[in-house]
């Protein structure tokens, strides 16, 4: 998305020049790049799944509960698998198998949420850590209208 926009942003500054005829060359693409400021934490939670905003949620709870390090995705799943045992009747559609939470666990880090630490062991006994601070998760998810109560609710207490 942010490579579409500083291309766009390149061909419109060659635009502006008159030229009838323009191509847009690597440099202008990364002027461009360049020109646009990084994405902050609340648009990056904006681009979530309700699933993905969940995971980090389980990760922040780690924090929360002051869960010895290191944590790993072993010990979020088990933070997801909590929230599916205790939610409600009507949030059982998030109680899914290991491929789909994994594939979203990778989303995360893909877009820097959540890094993990070291190459090498199994992919749910890595260290991980939470990039983003934990009030900033939990203020965009206490205030957010697209997220269920019910996943609000296990993700602003840590008490459960």
């Amino acid at each position: 998305r942010h490579l579409l926009t500083a291309a766009r942003l390149a061909a419109s500054e060659l635009d502006g020049g008159g030229s009838a005829h323009y191509f847009v060359d690597a440099r202008a693409i990364e002027g461009a790049i360049c020109a646009l400021a990084p994405p902050t934490a609340s648009s990056q939670l904006d681009d979530l799944s309700v699933v993905e905003l969940l995971l980090l949620a389980c990760a922040k709870r780690l924090v929360d509960k002051e869960v010895p390090t290191p944590h790993t995705l072993a010990h979020v799943l088990r933070e997801y698998d909590e929230f599916a045992r205790t939610a409600d009747e009507a949030s059982n559609q998030y109680a899914l198998p290991r491929a789909p939470l994994s594939k979203a666990f990778e989303q995360l880090c893909a877009v820097g949420l959540i890094t993990v630490v070291g190459g090498a062991g199994a992919r749910e006994s890595r260290p991980l850590h939470l990039t983003i601070a934990p009030r900033l998760v939990h203020d965009y998810i206490k205030s957010s209208h697209k997220i269920p109560t019910t996943v609000v609710r296990f993700a602003t207490s840590w008490l459960s």
